[in-house]
């Protein structure tokens, strides 16, 4: 059997595979026969010559693997720890190059990412060879592109602005941020634009007077826009109305009204579950809303923001400007088709012009290239789905996520929940029962707070 092994050892170093004669001969007893130690010195000759070709072509580790098998064969001969230095003294290079390049790499980013291009570029002109070099030109020139349709962008925006079209203002806005946001002039367009939010929700909650302030302003700013100045007048003689109404004879009815409240002991702290069925019961002995959960609602929950939930099995995405009234609308261009993602049994299609497709948890969907949106599965043992709105926004700006219900719905911490929560100790799990949400310890009435532990939330219709 011992000649045999040496002889398919010899066999082996014939055929230049030197890896399985060294498995062959490397046993005691082979390398101790005269002919395996005729083999043994053909094959470390072999290996030095191979490893020697291996550094020459700048395959370090392939060099230092046959230097180990040789010095296992032959020892410490001056050959190959000669092949051993200089294979470890070009890798130590090899390796102080490479973090050389990471080094000039990281601080390309950083001017990138300030928008300093061509410093960004000039520093990667000496990592040209690296393939993360590689992307990141593609992705200066790419900016470079972008920054060229800056100034249309500006002059699109301030066209919409001014002919009162803050729909179409937003999507430039979005653009404009991502790409020149930097920029005064750019800043200064999204600053107006901020203002007409902020003068929108003053009017909402009713103070006028601060919002005729807000929007005084951007008369100044936009003196072709007729609309502004219209509204600014509307906002003076309407908050007088309202001024001369609370000082008439009405207003004596308020004064005659009011009421001495006395103050009462704070109640006792109780348990989160005993906190949200006393909620619950107390908004039941208050009458409650009267009706069953809508198919379509608000979620509101303190500290997470507010989410819209739909609760049909068929849900239609589209411009809030288009024909066909979606149950999502974006703010998109309105000539953009409308997409319908059904919910088949656990699984979710996304069925549109271009056909129909299974969709998977991560997957984009994007109804243009300026509105896309991530349909996600956060829990692994629930079929209700999200859809964050990453590249599009809602009509009401504060709804980031559209919640997709199916049979339960997790408030809680990290990222497998539907609503977020990370100072929650342990979720909260609603659940449909019929046309009621429901919790573990009963029903959540809708247009009622519910406080659980150190965390509040309301439904509303939407």
């Amino acid at each position: 059997m011992l000649i045999l092994r040496i002889r398919q050892a010899e066999v082996a170093l014939g055929d230049g595979r030197l890896d399985e004669a060294f498995e062959l001969i490397r046993p005691e007893a082979a390398r101790s026969h005269r002919r395996g130690q005729r083999v043994m010195g053909k094959l470390v000759r072999a290996l030095i010559e191979r490893g020697q070709s291996h550094l020459a072509d700048g395959r370090y580790l392939a060099a230092l693997a046959d230097c180990e098998k040789a010095q296992q064969l032959a020892g410490n001969v001056p050959e190959i720890v000669e092949l051993r230095h200089d294979a470890s003294a070009a890798m130590l290079d090899q390796q102080k190059v490479a973090r050389r390049s990471a080094q000039v790499i990281a601080a390309a980013q950083q001017h990138i990412d300030r928008g300093e291009l061509s410093r960004g570029a000039q520093l990667l002109k000496g990592a040209a060879h690296e393939s993360r070099a590689v992307f990141l030109m593609n992705e200066i020139d790419a900016k470079r592109d972008r920054l060229e349709r800056a100034p249309e962008l500006r002059k699109e925006l301030q066209q919409q602005i001014e002919a009162g079209r803050l729909d179409l203002a937003e999507l430039n806005a979005s653009e404009l941020r991502s790409i020149d946001g930097q920029n005064l002039e750019s800043q200064a367009l999204l600053s107006a634009l901020d203002q007409c939010r902020q003068a929108w929700r003053m009017i909402e909650s009713g103070e006028l007077r601060r919002a005729e302030e807000v929007v005084r302003r951007l008369a100044n700013l936009f003196p072709k826009a007729k609309w502004v100045e219209e509204t600014a007048r509307q906002l003076s003689e309407v908050a007088r109305m309202m001024e001369e109404m609370r000082s008439g004879p009405l207003s004596l009815m308020g004064a005659s009204s009011r009421e001495t409240t006395v103050p009462m002991p704070a109640p006792k702290p109780m348990p989160p579950g005993a906190a949200l069925w006393a909620a619950v019961k107390a908004n039941g002995a208050n009458g409650g809303s009267g009706g069953g959960l809508p198919t379509k609602f608000i979620l509101r929950v303190d500290g997470a923001g507010s989410f819209l939930v739909l609760r049909e099995a068929s849900v239609t995405i589209g411009p809030v400007s288009s024909s066909r009234v979606p149950d999502v609308g974006v703010m998109a261009e309105p000539g953009l088709p409308v997409a319908t993602i059904d919910r088949v049994e656990d699984d979710y299609f996304l069925r549109g012009a271009m056909g129909s497709k299974l969709l998977a948890s991560g997957d984009s969907i994007a109804l243009s290239p300026r509105c896309k949106m991530t349909f996600v599965l956060p829990h692994v043992a629930s079929t209700t789905a999200v859809i964050d709105l990453t590249a599009a926004r809602h009509p009401r700006s504060e709804i980031r996520r559209i919640i997709l219900l199916d049979r339960d719905l997790v408030i809680g911490p990290g990222s497998n929940s539907h609503v977020r929560v990370d100072h929650l100790s342990q979720p909260i799990v609603l659940k449909v029962k019929g046309d009621r949400l429901v919790s573990d310890l009963g029903e959540v009435p809708v247009g009622q707070t519910v406080q659980s532990g150190n965390v509040s939330f309301v439904i509303s219709n939407a």
